[in-house]
């Protein structure tokens, strides 16, 4: 079962939807992900995490620019989950952003093709 929602990205260059996908919460970022857009982002992916769903899975594949601020808030959100019991998961990235996050996310991106 599939459930769809969108989240609250207040940033025109950010797009985010949320569908549980047999007890995982996957979110699909679209667009840029940087400094304007990394505060409605981290207010949507907080409220994900404190439901403490088993695992959240980020879907990266149709993010076209991950800046540093986007950065900080995938590892503040990773921190969190960590803190609430949550598997925070990367997939679907693009080659050069699961290689450049691979380090602090520790290892556990996994690009989906």
């Amino acid at each position: 079962m599939t459930i769809s929602s969108q989240i609250d990205s207040r940033s025109a260059l950010l797009g985010a939807g949320v569908e549980d996908e047999a007890g995982v919460r996957v979110v699909r970022l679209r667009g840029e992900l940087d400094a304007f857009s990394a505060p409605s982002l981290r207010d949507d992916l907080h409220r994900e995490v404190v439901a403490r769903p088993a695992v959240v899975a980020l879907d990266l594949s149709d993010l076209e620019f991950l800046g540093v601020a986007g950065l900080s808030v995938l590892l503040e959100m990773q921190q969190l989950a960590d803190e609430a019991g949550t598997a925070m998961l990367l997939v679907g990235s693009p080659a050069p952003v699961a290689e450049a996050c691979s380090d602090w996310w520790g290892g556990r991106s996994r690009p989906i093709r």
